[in-house]
């Protein structure tokens, strides 16, 4: 099976923890070994990427603003799964992590006086951009950027008044338009290559926070935001499943159904170590398997004296093996750090640590 992963970038601030009077041990198990895996290290004099491939006692890091011109600095950006999007006033690279290559566009306008931006996605040769033209602000429209030969194709979606959003799946992208006016929900299949319009869907009675879900077969699951989720099939108007869930999903995020679960996040109850913890949710049964990785983040405060805040960068799905890996940066007050990542059990267990010489704000797992 081909190893899917879920990343949420993130930063939280920890701080240490009791765990009972027992200790964890946080040295690395020499029968558990990390899966290969690669990510991003943002420093303020170059880009970095990580490298490591099962098997070998360590990986390396690339220099990519030296052997690639990529810049070390960005207004925004983009992560699904294995893609980036680097953005900046004029020029947009696109990082695609598990092969190592990047595509370059630098005739990307920025914003400007005639235009109003909403939000944009990419994957490593396409960006979209939702956008309304200062003139006609009623107006919603889409523009596709074909990085490779500079095509730009743009769609004209109509006055909406609301929220609009934006999804990248396979050869289609997806628009969620939500009207704040009559709380109805339109979702557009469109073909990234031709622009063409080639299925749309109406919801009724849908919250801002509706989301989409990319399940496998080409189905998709639209949660309307009010406890309940569609099932739909890509390409038809069927309906196979209408179900009430108690997944309440980001719709920024972006979602992939794999053997009935997804993988997510869950917010720690404040006051808390972290705000935010790795979660898989289960569709059949609507439950939710959340792992608790503040103990593992406060223990190892407790065994590196001097450092007195810990922040989790980043965390990823072993789906193959039911494991986590979870990235760390600890700090001191004289700007002295330790960084790396943790390899956790589907129960909180730490298996392995390894420790990096820069922290990875996005990790990706690799083939």
């Amino acid at each position: 099976m081909k190893r899917l992963l879920f990343s949420i970038g993130f930063l939280c601030m920890l701080s240490s923890c009791s765990q009972n009077d027992d200790e964890l041990d946080l040295m690395p198990q020499a029968e558990v070994t990390f899966p290969s895996f690669g990510g991003l290290s943002f420093e303020l004099e170059a880009l970095f990427e990580y490298r490591f491939r099962e098997g070998n006692a360590a990986g390396d890091f690339v220099n990519l603003t030296v052997n690639e011109a990529i810049p070390s600095q960005f207004t925004f950006i983009h992560q699904q799964e294995g893609f980036v999007g680097l953005y900046r006033p004029q020029e947009v690279y696109l990082r695609n992590v598990e092969a190592g290559t990047t595509q370059s566009y630098r005739d990307f306008v920025g914003f400007g006086d005639e235009e109003r931006r909403e939000t944009v996605v990419n994957d490593d040769i396409y960006i979209a951009l939702l956008f309304r033209y200062t003139n006609t602000l009623e107006e919603l429209r889409l523009r596709l950027i074909n990085t490779q030969n500079n095509v730009q194709t743009e769609v004209n979606l109509g006055a909406v008044q609301g929220v609009g959003r934006l999804y990248m799946m396979d050869e289609f992208i997806i628009v969620s338009l939500h009207d704040t006016n009559s709380n109805a929900t339109v979702l557009y299949q469109i073909d990234r290559s031709t622009a063409a319009i080639v299925q749309s869907w109406s919801f009724e009675n849908t919250n801002v926070v509706s989301a989409v879900a990319f399940a496998p077969d080409e189905e998709f699951y639209f949660y309307d935001g009010e406890g309940a989720y569609y099932r739909h099939a890509f390409n038809s108007q069927e309906l196979i499943e209408k179900k009430a869930t108690s997944f309440l999903p980001n719709a920024r995020f972006y979602y992939r159904v794999v053997d009935n679960q997804l993988v997510s996040y869950y917010n720690y109850i404040q006051p808390s170590f972290l705000p935010r913890g790795p979660e898989l949710f289960d569709l059949t049964s609507d439950t939710a398997i959340q792992v608790d990785i503040a103990p593992i983040y406060s223990e190892f405060l407790a065994q590196n004296l001097g450092f007195t805040n810990i922040t989790a960068t980043d965390f990823a799905y072993d789906r193959d093996n039911e494991r986590w890996i979870s990235g760390y940066l600890a700090q001191d007050n004289d700007g002295n750090s330790k960084s790396g990542v943790f390899l956790i059990s589907a129960s909180g267990q730490l298996l392995a640590q390894m420790d990096l010489e820069r922290p990875l704000r996005y990790i990706v797992l690799l083939n």
